[in-house]
């Protein structure tokens, strides 16, 4: 009995002497607190600026890398900045872009959703005032027409006067008025 107490005492022992050395502190991941996408234009080709808002409770360098299932990052993106520009693809529909977010040890993701629409031309403008080849008007008139757009985009014109087949623009506008005095 004496020696298997004494076994027992330095198997105790021998264990609860092992040196592990020191130990590293456990890495907390990333946090993703928010995607945003910022529209320049959701239409088919149009420009998107997204950013990814994120925390690292210890301090790690975060590393971004972008994916997106359609469209393209035209600049590219940096491995170190939470923002990229990307531009919609050719094909109306709803597309992911992702943010896969790492800190060397652990990584984390989130993603934006972006519905891209078919953009339509504007209607032509019509209802013109004084109406089209009226003549003997007063010098003070006030030119105006009425026009919209399918997708409520904001609209641009360009004035003209002239009788020739190629008259000369006088004024670009966003105005559905014009006057020449």
């Amino acid at each position: 009995m004496k020696h298997l107490c004494l076994i027992v005492l330095v198997l105790i022992f021998a264990v609860g002497c092992k040196d592990d050395g020191p130990t590293e502190p456990e890495n907390i991941a990333p946090e993703i607190l928010s995607m945003t996408a910022s529209h320049l234009a959701n239409y088919v080709g149009g420009v998107y600026d997204i950013s990814c808002e994120t925390v690292d409770a210890d301090g790690d360098e975060l590393i971004y890398n972008w994916t997106s299932g359609g469209g393209s990052f035209p600049f590219g993106y940096s491995f170190y900045i939470p923002e990229v520009r990307w531009v919609a693809p050719s094909t109306p529909g709803s597309y992911s872009i992702t943010a896969i977010v790492s800190d060397r040890t652990t990584s984390v993701q989130d993603s934006v959703t972006i519905i891209v629409e078919e953009n339509h031309p504007p209607n032509i403008p019509s209802d013109p005032h004084p109406s089209h080849l009226s003549i003997d008007q007063a010098m003070d008139v006030i030119l105006s027409w009425s026009c919209s757009d399918p997708d409520n985009d904001p609209r641009v014109y360009d004035v003209f006067f002239g009788t020739s087949p190629d008259p000369p623009r006088v004024r670009t506008q966003s105005e559905v008025y014009y006057n020449p005095g």
